[in-house]
């Protein structure tokens, strides 16, 4: 909790201003058009009540109330859809990593350097295509419901997520033929390793790429698809 303090006229200090914490709660939660009013109506009554009782610790427990009272209105109406996005991509992944656990392949679908060796690049390859504004407005718009963007930022947004989910998966196409022309390459040169039977577990490696790219093209999907139904719909 961050506030303002001077020392009053008694034995205890005294806090001059709201404190910071809700503040920024629901300068996050509130629509633009009703933040300032909000807030400034808050800080008033909060100095009023302050001075009445000339007791900080109640005029804070009140303020803290009243913010969180608001936030809990606000807060499906403001950044509903952005937090159910996140969710799902939270519970999405999740299950995901659930599947892998449970299954006989357990964790080995999970490889960082071809992660390492995707993620940066796709992504790095989208911000090309596009621009970094159209990314910054891609994910604010993935993850926001704020209404103060213009079609044109939000074509943007939009421009990001699709070129992004597609280049994940042009990425991904790209390695797996570099591992399925690397298999070939060594079965041509070893034939003994058609013969053993970890071979179908170099294919599986091979498939990997694939995987991950469908992943991301099916998160970046769905961020584009959040987005044209929020502020394209109407």
């Amino acid at each position: 909790m961050s506030a303002n303090y001077q020392a009053g006229g008694s034995d205890h200090q005294r806090v001059l201003g709201p404190p910071r914490i809700p503040q920024c709660m629901l300068s996050f939660f509130l629509p633009a058009s009703l933040r300032e009013p909000i807030l400034g109506d808050l800080e008033e009554e909060f100095l009023l009540r302050q001075a009445a009782s000339g007791s900080t610790f109640h005029a804070l427990a009140w303020y803290w109330l009243q913010a969180c009272k608001s936030a809990c209105v606000f807060f499906w109406q403001q950044r509903g859809t952005g937090m159910a996005y996140l969710l799902s991509v939270v519970f999405f992944i999740a299950m995901m990593m659930l599947s892998m656990a449970t299954s006989q392949f357990g964790f080995w679908l999970i490889s960082p350097p071809i992660f390492i060796g995707l993620f940066p690049l796709a992504f790095i390859m989208g911000i090309g295509a596009t621009s970094f504004k159209a990314c910054k407005l891609g994910l604010k718009a993935s993850f926001s419901d704020s209404s103060g963007h213009s079609k044109e930022e939000i074509a943007l947004a939009r421009k990001f997520l699709n070129v992004t989910g597609n280049q994940f998966l042009l990425v991904a196409g790209v390695i797996f033929f570099l591992g399925a022309i690397q298999l070939l390459v060594s079965f041509s040169q070893n034939p003994a390793l058609l013969e053993d039977s970890s071979r179908y577990a170099r294919y599986a490696v091979a498939l990997i790429p694939l995987f991950y790219g469908m992943i991301f093209k099916c998160l970046f999907y769905s961020a584009e698809q959040k987005v044209i139904w929020k502020y394209l719909s109407a």
